[in-house]
Order: structure tokens, then C-alpha cells, then sequence
């Protein structure tokens, strides 16, 4: 009778060791390390851009953290809140921005920390300046803007060209 119990209480054993290690790994997977404790951080945004969880956080391109959670405030649905998670040995001084920015030419999106000199520091769970970049289709647009004006005004004139050509060549000219 004793064996019967130590067969179960040995495979019992098994299946939760290898449940927390699904866990484990699922998590791992994800980006976060249960094992490591990270502080958080609050971000409050109108718009993400398509930002999703588990987003790297980059401070001078070195990644120090991860978007934990992405969610809508209720208070106000115009703000959408994200919890960053940030490596517990980086301080982030006060009066950084965390801006939200394009890290691939797949429009891929990321958080950087852009760091200021202050000598005080942000305080767990403390919320961050924020600020959106504006992504690499958004840059090309604001500078061929200018081309395409003078592009639409070369094609005016063209046309204002081919109706004298036209008025001239007529045959009751």
C-alpha cells in the first residue's frame, strides 16, 4: 500500500513541476522572467500607433524593459495607459520621455527612454512624460509634400502650355 501512495505522490509531483515549467517557459517566451523583478512604470498616451505588449523598452538602443500591459483608461477612453517594466537597476531620472517610435522599416513599434540630466529620480509605479514620433511613412510624406506641390503646378502649366499649342495649331487660326 505504501508503493501505490509513493507512485502517485511521485507523479502528482511530476505533472506540477512540469505545469510550473510550462508557465515558466510560456512566460519566457512572452519576454518577461518571472525569476527577474522589474519596476514599473506608467505611460499615457492618445495614440500608440499600433504598440503592442510585450514591445521593447530602449534606452541609447540597449533594451531595458518591456511593455507589460496596454489598456484603455476608463476614466477617460481618449488615454490609453501602458505599463512599462523596466529593469530594476536602470533609474530613470525625472522629466524623461517615453516615446513611442517606429524601430524597424516594417513600422514595427517601440519604446525609448530619452533621458535628461536631472540628478532626482522617477519613483516606482511614477508616470512618464510621453510623446509619439512620427513614423518613417509620416516623415517621407511631410518632405515629398513640397515635391508634389510643385509637381501639381508643373502639370498646371503644362496644360495652360498645350491649350495655346492647340489654340494656335487650329485650323480656323
Amino acid at each position: 500500500m505504501g508503493s501505490i501512495f509513493y507512485k502517485e505522490a511521485k507523479i502528482g509531483l511530476i505533472v506540477t513541476l512540469a505545469i510550473v515549467l510550462l508557465i515558466w517557459g510560456m512566460s519566457f517566451l512572452k519576454g518577461n522572467n518571472i525569476l527577474k523583478r522589474k519596476y514599473i512604470y506608467y505611460a499615457i498616451y492618445e495614440r500608440i500607433e499600433g504598440l503592442e505588449e510585450t514591445a521593447p523598452i530602449l534606452i541609447n538602443g540597449y533594451k531595458v524593459g518591456l511593455v507589460n500591459k496596454v489598456y484603455i483608461d476608463k476614466a477617460d477612453i481618449n488615454h490609453i495607459t501602458l505599463e512599462l517594466a523596466i529593469k530594476r537597476e536602470i533609474a530613470i531620472p525625472r522629466n524623461s520621455i517615453a516615446s513611442i517610435f517606429s524601430s524597424d522599416l516594417m513600422g514595427t513599434k517601440a519604446v525609448k527612454i530619452l533621458l535628461t540630466d536631472s540628478l532626482t529620480r522617477h519613483k516606482y509605479g511614477d508616470t512618464l512624460i510621453t510623446e509619439v514620433e512620427a513614423d518613417l511613412t509620416e516623415q517621407v510624406s511631410i518632405q515629398m509634400l513640397p515635391l508634389k506641390k510643385q509637381a501639381e503646378d508643373l502639370m498646371q502649366e503644362m496644360q495652360e502650355a498645350l491649350e495655346v499649342i492647340k489654340y494656335v495649331f487650329n485650323e480656323s487660326t
